[in-house]
C-alpha cells in the first residue's frame, strides 16, 4: 500500500486546502519542506510559489507579542502597566497589558466586529474602547480574545509613534531577513477558503492592518523567526532580542500561557487539568512546546526539548475546524 506523502495528504477538499507549506526545521537544519497547490479549486487557478504569502490568521498573535516584548526590553513599556496608561480613553483601568497578552482581561469572547476598511480604523478601535460590560474580574480567568491585539497594536503605535508594518520592519523583518513577511493587506496573497463552500474569502483588499490577524507571511520567514528564538535571540551573528526577553516569551505566565504563545501543557486557572485544551499540539511535543494556530489553516511551534521548529501553512479554514488536525501533521513533522 502507498503511503501519500504529507503535502499530497494534506492537499483536496477533505480538509479543504488548495495550497500548503509545510516546514520542519531541527537544531538548525531543514529536516523537511514542501509546498504545492494551487490558489483555489477553480479550474485553471495559479499554482503557488516559494514566494506565496499566506494569510496566517491569529499567528500573527506571537509577532505583534513579540513586539510588544522589544518595547518591554527597551524600557518603555511594563506589562503590567495599565493599558489606560498609553490610551487614556480606554475605559477598564484593571486591564493590564499582559491580561491583554494572555486573553484574562475579563472580556467576553463573543464579541465580534468586522475587519476595518481603509481609513475606518480609527471607528473600529472606538469600538472596541467603547466596551464597557466585561465577562470577568481581570486575570481571574481565560477567555480568548482576538481583539485585544489590535488593542496592543494601538499601544506600541502610540508607543513608538509609527505604524506596525514599520515599527516591525525595523526591529524584527528587516534584521532577520523575512523579506516576504508584512501587515500590509494591500500586497498580494493567498485567500483562504471558506470552510464549506470552499470559494475563497476574506479578501485584504481596501483593508486596514490589524495586530491579531492580520499578518501576511511563508513559511520560510516564520522559520527564522522561530529559530532566532530558539537561538536565545541571535540570528547570523545579530542580537534581535536579549536572552531575558526570549526567556520570558517561553515562561509561563498564566496557566497555559507564555506572553506570546500558547503552551501545550495547558493548565486552567486553579490548576486542575493538565491538558491541551487547544488541541493542536504533537503528541509528540515536549510540555515546554510553545506556539498557535490561526483561523486560516495555519500552525506555527516551537520545541525548545528538542530544538524544533515547525511551520504548517494553508489556506484551508476546514482544516483549521479541527485543531487535532494541526497535531497529526505536527506529530508527522517531528517524527523526521
Amino acid at each position: 500500500m502507498q503511503t501519500l506523502s504529507m503535502l499530497e495528504s494534506l492537499l483536496g477538499e477533505r480538509y479543504g486546502v488548495s495550497a500548503a507549506s509545510l516546514l520542519m526545521v531541527r537544531q538548525g537544519s531543514v529536516r523537511y519542506a514542501e509546498l504545492g497547490g494551487t490558489e483555489s479549486f477553480s479550474p485553471g487557478a495559479s499554482p503557488i510559489t516559494v514566494q506565496t504569502r499566506f494569510n496566517i490568521g491569529s499567528v500573527t498573535k506571537p509577532v505583534t507579542g513579540a513586539l510588544l516584548i522589544k518595547l518591554v526590553e527597551s524600557g518603555k513599556v511594563a506589562l503590567h502597566d495599565q493599558v489606560q496608561k498609553y490610551i487614556p480613553e480606554f475605559l477598564h483601568p484593571g486591564i493590564s497589558l499582559l491580561h491583554l497578552l494572555t486573553h484574562t482581561g475579563g472580556y467576553s469572547g463573543d464579541f465580534q466586529l468586522a475587519w476595518p476598511s481603509q481609513g475606518a480604523r480609527d471607528k473600529y478601535m472606538k469600538t472596541i474602547y467603547a466596551i464597557d460590560q466585561l465577562a470577568f474580574q481581570p486575570g481571574t480567568a481565560n477567555q480568548y480574545f482576538t481583539f485585544g491585539y489590535s488593542i496592543l497594536m494601538d499601544v506600541i503605535e502610540r508607543v513608538t509613534g509609527r505604524s506596525l508594518e514599520a515599527f516591525a520592519r525595523e526591529v524584527l523583518f528587516g534584521p532577520l531577513g523575512m523579506d516576504h513577511t508584512t501587515f500590509d493587506p494591500g500586497v498580494p496573497a493567498l485567500l483562504p477558503l471558506h470552510q464549506e463552500t470552499l470559494e475563497p474569502e476574506l479578501s485584504l483588499a481596501g483593508l486596514d492592518i490589524t495586530g491579531d490577524s492580520g499578518l501576511l507571511s511563508t513559511a520560510a520567514d516564520l522559520g527564522r523567526f522561530g529559530q532566532m528564538l530558539l537561538d536565545q535571540g541571535v540570528w547570523q551573528g545579530r542580537s534581535i532580542f536579549s536572552e531575558a526577553a526570549v526567556s520570558l516569551m517561553f515562561r509561563e505566565v498564566t496557566p497555559g500561557r507564555t506572553p506570546v504563545f500558547w503552551l501545550k501543557t495547558d493548565r486552567d486557572l486553579h490548576h486542575t487539568t493538565n491538558v491541551d485544551v487547544h488541541r493542536c499540539f504533537s503528541d509528540l511535543a515536549s510540555p515546554q512546546a510553545v506556539g498557535h494556530n490561526g483561523f486560516s489553516g495555519c500552525m506555527f511551534f516551537l520545541d525548545p526539548a528538542v530544538s524544533a521548529v515547525g511551520v504548517i501553512l494553508t489556506n484551508g479554514r476546514r482544516f483549521h475546524a479541527d485543531g487535532r488536525n494541526y497535531a497529526r501533521f505536527s506529530s508527522r513533522m517531528l517524527s523526521m
